[in-house]
């Protein structure tokens, strides 16, 4: 499911991780956020499918614990997952923008320059693909950016807005293969 640095896209994200729940499906555990929902989730499903779920999640692996932990905490630490899957989008995100930008102002610079335009749909993409060549847009504009760098990033924004701890940050970082699949 897609997890974004968009306000909106997040309550789709958790009601699918519900509709997971009621039909028993063990995926539900990598998206449901309520403490209460989790925790009832954790319990109930087979141990090796939760287990399988917190290679995914690290997050979940909390829910072990003995004694359990407080519905604050494990609100404080959703949240801080939460921000890091939205910087990491956005530092993802951040690196296309940028290409674009760079790339449309050195275009905008050409002679007799129009966009868009009123022509086929496969001439202006034609046109487009010139232009791209010309002024060096990037096919892959995180080809040159190890994952992990990315991640790093987000970690650190992350650990300097909400004050979070090292072992916080442990507790919720997904694997990078989730993160930028």
């Amino acid at each position: 499911m897609k997890r974004t640095d968009r306000e909106k896209d997040w309550p789709i994200v958790r009601g699918l991780g519900h509709q997971l729940w009621e039909r028993g499906d063990v995926r539900c555990l990598l998206h449901l956020a309520r403490p209460e929902a989790l925790l009832a989730a954790w319990h109930a499903l087979p141990r090796s499918a939760c287990e399988a779920m917190a290679v995914r999640r690290p997050l979940l692996r909390v829910l072990e614990r003995t004694p359990a932990p407080t519905r604050l905490d494990l609100e404080r630490l959703v949240a801080l997952e939460r921000l890091v899957w939205e910087r990491v989008n956005q530092q993802r995100q951040g690196r296309y923008t940028s290409a674009w930008k760079s790339f449309y102002r050195q275009w905008r610079q050409e002679e007799e320059w129009e966009w868009p335009v009123n022509e086929p749909f496969d001439r202006q993409h034609g046109r487009l693909l010139q232009a791209a060549r010309r002024h060096g847009l990037p096919p892959n504009p995180l080809a040159d950016v190890r994952p992990e760098a990315l991640v790093q990033a987000a970690v650190h924004e992350v650990a300097g807005i909400d004050a979070a701890t090292e072992t916080e940050m442990a507790q919720v970082l997904p694997p990078t293969g989730a993160l930028l699949p």
